[in-house]
């Protein structure tokens, strides 16, 4: 028999166990594309918001909406990352295969054409896809074996094909193994699997990191070091990469404190270490600044902060790497390194899965209501209403069931549903309702609904022991 504390204890384990069920603030990716934002969500659910011009937001809706509110993208819960160019979106599942909608003009999606997508449309039929980068317009991607592929625009040669010929279905660039890509604004990052730095495409700014002062355009991959690397990012016109021993470096344009060397040489034709810290985890290169998280999960930005982009609460120049406040780590950070005139806002996730947002919200990009202005520090991303039943998910016990707003008993059973909606002895369940609440399965409310039962048979049995 359960003493007293131990059965409240109990009772109260049950109910936030019932609680825990169906409202998922937690999120595993992060994407930014010019005007809007895409997220997969813990159940591997895709969602968009902000600005649809060319089908950007995936919602299978035509028209140009700025300000739209986030929308869940189909009905699929098996996706797993996330790349945006410009105003089109690569997406990986589960399974191994791509997709791609939005603006197509350059071949960007990779289905053979220049047609506009509305909604996501596989890319071939491949099931091995593995790492995905896209930027402006062009797209790249690894496969299962290492293989790299890219498609779409290929004016600076940032294919790395050894031409400037557009593709408009994904083409296998050379024979290497590749471990990890970046695609910045008109250059290409990349990493071998024996952690070997390659990179190619424009080199107007020193950003593709060959050294000497030659900026003509590199056709096809070049080694820039043999050392061990582990993260890379490629910005418009700048490149940032982490070692295996935690020191950042940079190179490339620099007019903008980007670099974050605190100096205003405008252009370093070779890898630079940024100061002295060896701790660095992954970098995000933006438009004219910069991002990076050490391994303690601090955020640090610098470069230019129009529009509050860094997060440092306000505009200007950070010279280099500068702490944002947090009272929770970071992640992930994302941005886009589109030109600095498309793109003006930055997002992260943070240690408990939740997404912050901060920069220009001109088209609804943060996810906040379309009143409110530019926001200079990270402001985390509000409830939804996924159902569209009026009742806001942080407040809703069964935020993905219309039908269903409240459970009085704590029962799992919806009070429509339930003949004793204030009685957790007498639900009527059904398994219907064990799936729809709030996405959980039945395996866990099957769980829940034993838990509660012995809940029940315990207190019973100590109500009989009282008289």
């Amino acid at each position: 028999m359960l003493n007293k504390t131990s059965r409240h204890f109990f009772y109260t384990l049950i109910l936030l166990a019932h609680l825990s069920i169906g409202v998922s603030y937690a999120w595993k990716d992060v994407a930014l594309g010019s005007g809007f934002t895409l997220a997969i969500d813990d159940n591997g659910a895709l969602w968009a918001w902000g600005d649809n011009a060319w089908g950007a937001l995936g919602i299978d809706d035509t028209r140009n909406i700025d300000n739209y509110p986030p929308q869940k993208i189909g009905n699929d819960t098996n996706w797993q990352r996330l790349e945006a160019g410009s105003s089109f979106a690569l997406a990986l599942k589960a399974d191994g295969t791509l997709w791609s909608w939005g603006y197509n003009y350059n071949g960007q999606l990779g289905h053979g054409d220049n047609a506009r997508q509305y909604k996501p449309k596989q890319i071939g039929t491949a099931t091995d896809w593995h790492f995905i980068t896209a930027n402006q317009e062009q797209s790249l991607a690894i496969k299962q074996d290492g293989t790299l592929w890219g498609w779409g625009d290929n004016l600076f040669s940032q294919l790395g094909d050894g031409t400037l010929n557009d593709h408009a279905s994904p083409v296998q660039i050379g024979q290497q193994k590749w471990a990890k890509i970046a695609s910045g604004s008109k250059h290409i990052l990349g990493i071998q699997q024996d952690g070997s730095l390659w990179a190619w495409g424009s080199n107007a700014n020193g950003q593709v990191g060959k050294g000497g002062s030659d900026r003509s355009v590199q056709s096809e991959p070049i080694k820039i070091s043999d050392d061990n690397w582990k993260d890379i990012s490629a910005g418009e016109q700048h490149s940032l990469a982490i070692k295996s021993d935690g020191s950042l470096w940079s190179w490339g344009a620099n007019s903008q404190f980007e670099l974050g060397l605190n100096e205003n040489q405008n252009i370093r034709f070779s890898p630079v270490q940024v100061v002295t810290k060896s701790d660095w985890q992954s970098v995000k290169a933006g438009s004219i600044n910069s991002f990076a998280i050490d391994e303690n999960g601090v955020l640090y930005s610098w470069g230019n902060s129009s529009n509050g982009l860094l997060g440092l609460g306000e505009d200007g120049i950070a010279h280099v790497p500068t702490p944002l406040e947090s009272d929770l780590t970071w992640k992930t950070i994302s941005t886009s390194s589109a030109p600095s005139s498309w793109t003006h806002h930055a997002a992260g996730i943070k240690s408990d899965n939740s997404i912050w947002l901060w920069g220009r919200n001109l088209k609804g990009e943060l996810g906040f209501d379309e009143s409110e202005n530019n926001q200079f520090t990270p402001k985390k991303l509000p409830a939804f209403d996924s159902d569209n039943d009026g009742v806001a998910d942080d407040l809703d016990a069964f935020p993905y069931d219309a039908a269903e707003t409240q459970d009085s008993d704590n029962d799992g059973v919806g009070d429509n549903a339930d003949a004793f909606p204030n009685d957790a002895s007498k639900s009527k369940v059904v398994v219907e309702n064990a799936t729809k609440s709030g996405g959980g399965s039945v395996n866990t409310m099957f769980i829940l609904l034993l838990l509660i039962l012995l809940s029940i048979k315990l207190y019973r049995n100590d109500s009989i022991s009282k008289e």
